[in-house]
């Protein structure tokens, strides 16, 4: 674990209520590092120092300022590479980098991939096992895949207003507002819808998710946020039917417009080989633990 993950007070670090932010290590040193795209200002790093503290960087060069500005929520994360080691992906209109930080602090980009001929932008975005590139086009509502040698196929997607994409083993979910569609990214690298899913009401807005087994059935399930519950709702694999919801607090007019919860996670919190949901609400994280299968009686 490295040292800086040892506790550290977020209040104390972030410049204003970021958009989105991302925890790894992201300049190899071995440290924890926070990375965040405040409002206004574009992408901005705290690193972790070997003492455990942080060294605030902005990104500055010509280079970073280029791409980092006015990033949406589904167009950064993080990238967990096969040889090991975390990159950050960013998804423009152009283009999709992945990049770590050097030794100042400055954005090093590892990898770009181009918008093929046959679509016209990215928007959102994610790399699937086998390196391939995921990536929605929200003006002809297509989802992409392009390879790193840059061969692309694409296919159409249902009308949800996509707002995320997520790799979900070889497969690919795509949330939207309206909507979560899984598709699959076969050995002939076909694209095919398999399974879509309907909001439980007309004033859901699907926001932020992840996959995992929650149920302990061997199937990985679907915990989205939901910002007109202000809580999440537990999609079962493998429909995706609407198994359980629930607030994290009581909504009120004045709470209608406001995105919390804000982060969803899912892991192994407790070491019971069960996975458990992790969520951030205002300054609160919260813990949700999958408790053991109750034996037949």
């Amino acid at each position: 674990m490295p040292p800086a993950a040892d506790g550290f007070n977020l209040g104390t670090i972030l410049a204003g209520e970021p958009l989105r932010l991302l925890i790894g290590d992201f300049d190899a040193s071995r440290g924890l590092d926070v990375a965040y795209v405040a409002p206004g200002e574009g992408l901005r790093v705290a690193r972790g120092k070997p003492d455990g503290g942080f060294l605030d960087v902005d990104p500055k060069s010509d280079e970073g300022a280029s791409f980092a500005q006015r990033i949406e929520d589904g167009a950064f994360g993080v990238i967990e590479r096969s040889g090991g080691g975390q990159v950050m992906l960013v998804l423009r209109d152009r283009f999709a980098r992945t990049f770590r930080l050097d030794a100042t602090g400055q954005p090093d980009i590892q990898e770009q991939r181009n918008v093929p001929p046959a679509a016209d932008g990215f928007d959102l975005g994610t790399i699937l096992a086998g390196d391939v590139l995921a990536a929605v086009e929200r003006k002809t509502n297509r989802l992409h895949f392009v390879r790193a040698d840059g061969s692309a196929r694409s296919v159409e997607l249902p009308p949800i207003a996509a707002t995320h994409v997520l790799a979900h083993g070889d497969d690919v979910l795509v949330l939207g507002r309206t909507g979560v569609v899984r598709i699959r990214n076969g050995e002939a690298f076909r694209a095919e819808e398999i399974a879509a899913q309907d909001p439980p009401t007309d004033d859901s807005v699907y926001f932020g998710g992840v996959t995992a087994d929650l149920d302990g059935d061997g199937h990985g399930d679907l915990a989205v946020l939901d910002a007109d519950l202000h809580g999440v709702q537990l999609h079962a694999a493998p429909t995706f039917a609407r198994g359980l919801a629930f607030p994290i607090f009581d909504k009120s007019d004045a709470d209608s417009d406001l995105r919390e919860p804000r982060e969803i996670a899912a892991g192994d919190v407790d070491g019971d080989g069960r996975s458990d949901l992790v969520v951030i609400a205002f300054d609160r994280v919260l813990v949700y633990r999958q408790e053991a299968p109750q034996a037949p009686r």
